[in-house]
């Protein structure tokens, strides 16, 4: 397991969705228990160090909300409240909070959304429907993986998935029935999978895309979506799994190289 900020690797991936029947087919959607939305893993403390150095020294990279965003972020962080205190492996006293790695956060101690990526082991995107789509309204985005939430703040779901080159007008239309049809009691989930040359979660740029030769990590991502019943908004979260493909067995390394080689567009 990695212990700097650079290369924090899990031992093993929690699913691999080039394999898995219920992620195959795009979008892949599948129902989410709520017990097993706010994931942790062994790599929780590592991640939790990164994040928190993010937000203090890339702040205008990771996080951005508009004013219309105000009431989804904290209607947000109090579902993440409310999550968080079945947990034993938090600590509430008063507004102070102190997360599974020893850290104490106030709850009042900044925007919601920040507070809400600095308890929890996943980024955080809301989207509130305007004019028949879903926008991008806010966001803590410490793991990105090839974007920036600044190219795609305001944006519909359309726009944000131009990059894709899967993401035609029938996917678009498939992705925002889904949207549509989420409801404050049926989160759902999906996942997704990279290949990466280098280790760091921290991957705003477009990179050039890495090969057989030159991959050596596997990105898996744990995106969940999920309704507030308030504000209405959509939260879209990613929890990010990431191996050195040395760790992993010949026969699943193989058949994550063919299918990754079969897929001629980058996954957002």
């Amino acid at each position: 397991m990695g212990s700097t900020h650079n290369t924090i690797l899990q031992d093993t991936l929690f699913i691999k969705p080039w394999q898995d029947r219920s992620t195959l087919r795009l979008p892949g959607v599948n129902p989410l228990a709520w017990s097993d939305w706010l994931l942790q893993d062994e790599t929780f403390a590592q991640q939790m160090a990164y994040r928190d150095t993010l937000i203090i020294n890339e702040r205008a990279a990771v996080f951005m909300a508009d004013q219309i965003a105000t009431n989804a972020s904290q209607e947000l962080l109090d579902l993440i409240l409310r999550q968080l205190k079945k947990s034993q492996k938090y600590s509430f006293q008063r507004t102070q909070i102190t997360r599974p790695d020893g850290i104490n956060i106030d709850v009042h101690s900044d925007h919601p959304l920040i507070v809400a990526g600095r308890l929890v082991q996943q980024d955080l995107c809301i989207l509130q429907k305007a004019d028949g789509e879903h926008v991008l309204t806010g966001g803590i985005l410490c793991f990105p993986s090839n974007w920036r939430l600044g190219e795609k703040i305001g944006h519909p779901l359309s726009t944000i998935h131009n990059p894709v080159a899967s993401y035609d007008a029938t996917m678009g239309k498939r992705v925002q029935r889904i949207f549509d049809g989420i409801k404050p009691d049926n989160p759902v989930w999906r996942a997704n999978y990279l290949l990466y040359a280098t280790s760091n979660l921290f991957q705003p740029n477009r990179e050039k895309r890495a090969t057989r030769d030159t991959g050596k990590f596997i990105r898996v991502e744990r995106q969940s979506l999920i309704k507030l019943p308030k504000s209405d908004a959509v939260v879209f979260g990613i929890h990010t799994n990431l191996v050195s493909m040395s760790t992993v067995a010949d026969t699943d390394r193989e058949s994550f190289l063919k299918a990754w080689e079969s897929t001629q567009h980058y996954v957002d």
